[in-house]
């Protein structure tokens, strides 16, 4: 797959919006009454959340379009050997640090499918951030089937039908955006939405690509998405049903991201590239360690204050990526192992 410079820099700043909300999140279980910086954080985990949803569109789109083979099996590889290293690194850790842990469904729950009995209220995810991992799953489920050689041909218009079928349902039924929905909701959620964009985006970026070619300054790039991150903000705090926010976020994040596809340079080493690059990581173990970390903060009655936040932020940004850096090793080493029984398979026929 081509390197996309700036699509590794939307999952970069994704994570990091993500994490900095997180942060935020734990840190008021311990201080309800807390009112600072890390407050105006409150809508930055939704949307990295939607950025990545409408990456991950594009990419399914890209994918399909260039005839990946055994589609469903790569992206299933791509999503859970690391999971579920990552819960075994967490149930440990949790173990050791707190002699204990209480993981009720735990199969279905790793399963990252949406059974019924992980919306019970006892019911709990290991990592604590899966409810986007049974969305991204089931949109490769969808995928996978938009992938055969028959069914190709009509993937856009399933799409748009799709995306009809899921404003139709939440005008008249109310938004679904449940962080543990059922088969029913996932398949209309208004969180579908991006996906459909993102993958609708690609048929576009197709088309502009040729057209404008052009380098961003930095300091461009950096204006459009602080401008973008509040335009975005303000959005969510407008009184409006979530499926119409997510559908301005989604053709928000669309057009910042045909912009700088369209000016796309590869194969840059930058650091928050490398950050990009890692970003799986970063999003599985991030909660976990922030989780922890307060924790252990409170255990040894460390204040928890902004300079508190602030090391809670640096260590699961610095832990997500340590893990961001074993999970390229694992799927550098899954791809391998491909490789190698490809050839082996072509040898013995």
């Amino acid at each position: 797959m081509p390197r996309f410079q700036y699509i590794q820099y939307l999952r970069a700043i994704a994570a990091v919006m993500v994490v900095l909300y997180h942060t935020y999140a734990y840190a008021i279980r311990y201080i309800p009454d807390y009112h600072g910086i890390f407050e105006a954080t409150i809508n930055l985990g939704q949307i990295g959340v939607l950025l990545f949803f409408v990456i991950s569109g594009f990419i399914m789109s890209y994918l399909i379009d260039k005839g990946e083979n055994r589609f469903l099996l790569k992206r299933f590889l791509r999503i859970y050997p690391s999971y579920f290293l990552a819960v075994i690194v967490v149930v440990f850790l949790t173990l050791f640090l707190f002699s204990s842990v209480s993981l009720p469904h735990l199969l279905q729950a790793i399963s990252l499918l949406p059974f019924k009995v992980m919306q019970s209220p006892d019911a709990a995810y290991p990592l604590k951030v899966e409810w986007t991992l049974i969305y991204e799953v089931f949109f490769y489920l969808v995928c996978a089937c938009l992938s055969l050689r028959q069914v190709r041909p009509f993937r856009y218009l399933f799409m748009g039908v799709w995306f009809l079928v899921i404003v139709v349902m939440n005008y008249h039924l109310g938004s679904y955006t449940t962080m543990r929905p059922s088969y029913l909701q996932i398949a209309f959620s208004s969180y579908d939405i991006l996906f459909i964009l993102g993958f609708s985006l690609y048929l576009l970026y197709k088309k502009v690509r040729p057209v404008f070619s052009r380098n961003i300054h930095p300091i461009m790039f950096w204006l459009l998405i602080i401008s973008v991150i509040f335009v975005e903000h303000l959005l969510f705090n407008i009184a409006m049903m979530a499926m119409y926010k997510f559908i301005l976020i989604g053709l928000i994040d669309s057009c910042l991201m045909i912009f700088l596809l369209a000016s796309d340079t590869r194969g840059s080493n930058s650091f928050i590239t490398r950050i990009g690059d890692n970003s799986y990581g970063i999003y599985l173990m991030h909660a976990s360690i922030i989780d922890i970390s307060f924790a252990m903060l409170n255990n040894y009655h460390v204040s928890i204050n902004l300079y508190s936040m602030l090391l809670v932020f640096s260590l699961s940004l610095l832990g997500g990526n340590l893990f961001g850096i074993i999970d390229m090793a694992v799927q550098k080493w899954i791809k391998n192992q491909s490789i190698t029984n490809l050839v082996l398979q072509g040898k013995a026929g």
